[in-house]
């Protein structure tokens, strides 16, 4: 179901990822020991689409909570090989 999704967000966002524009939002900054928002704003800077940061997150996650478990793992460099080399149809 992802890799369906993916794959029509990406025809949808074509533009967007092909432009590869960024845009810059306020988030709250957590503490590092309990998680919690400090109160202080930092500014990030995100890809506009959607399918962009969805790829970040599978790529930054794969080599810490993915990598502990051969079974994610395999679901994870399959999602991303669809995501390469399928198309909607």
């Amino acid at each position: 179901m992802l890799k369906f999704l993916l794959a029509h967000v990406k025809l949808i966002e074509k533009d967007a990822l092909m432009s590869n524009t960024n845009h810059k939002i306020m988030v709250d900054k957590c503490n590092i020991e309990d998680n919690q928002p400090t109160g202080e704003k930092i500014e990030i800077e995100q890809p506009v689409s959607v399918v962009a940061r969805c790829m970040n997150f599978l790529v930054k996650t794969l080599t810490t909570q993915v990598a502990q478990n051969w079974s994610r793992m395999e679901v994870y460099l399959e999602i991303l090989y669809s995501f390469g080399v399928f198309t909607p149809d």
